[in-house]
C-alpha cells in the first residue's frame, strides 16, 4: 500500500510540475507576443498637391496629441517628416490602440513654410490576425 501511495504522490507532483511549466511558458509567450507587436500599426496619409508653382516640398506633422496652434511656430506636434514633393506617406511602427493626429504644411523654394492644413486623426486598431502574422513574419 505504501508504494501505491508514493506512486500517486509522485504522479500528482509530476502533474502539478507539468502544469506549472505550461503556465509559465504560456505567460512568457503572451508577454513576448504582446510586447513585440505593440508598435506595428500603420497609417497612410494622402493630400492634394499645392497649386502654387514654387512649392519645394511638404512636411507631415504627427503625434498622439492634437496640435496646439495653427502654424508650426505656434506649437505643433511631437514629430514631423519631410516627404519632399511626394503627396502620400506611409507611417509605420505606430502604437496599437493609440489615436494619431496629422497635419501637412508646404514649403517653398525660399524655405518659407505654410501654416498647418486641416487636422485629421486615426485610431489604430491592429487585428489579432495581423499581430500573429507580424509576430511570425517579422525580421529578426
Amino acid at each position: 500500500m505504501h508504494k501505491f501511495v508514493e506512486a500517486i504522490k509522485s504522479r500528482i507532483n509530476l502533474t502539478w510540475t507539468a502544469v506549472a511549466v505550461v503556465v509559465i511558458i504560456v505567460f512568457a509567450l503572451m508577454y513576448v507576443f504582446l510586447t513585440k507587436t505593440h508598435s506595428i500599426g500603420q497609417a497612410t496619409l494622402t493630400w492634394n498637391k499645392n497649386i502654387e508653382s514654387n512649392i519645394a516640398g511638404y512636411k507631415v506633422y504627427y503625434g498622439t496629441v492634437s496640435r496646439k496652434g495653427d502654424c508650426p511656430k505656434d506649437g505643433g506636434y511631437e514629430k514631423w517628416v519631410d516627404t519632399g514633393t511626394t503627396t502620400t506617406y506611409l507611417f509605420k511602427n505606430l502604437d496599437n490602440k493609440s489615436t494619431y493626429f496629422f497635419s501637412v504644411t508646404s514649403y517653398n523654394n525660399a524655405g518659407k513654410e505654410s501654416c498647418f492644413s486641416a487636422e485629421v486623426n486615426k485610431k489604430l486598431s491592429v487585428s489579432f490576425r495581423d499581430r500573429v502574422k507580424y509576430f511570425f513574419t517579422r525580421q529578426k
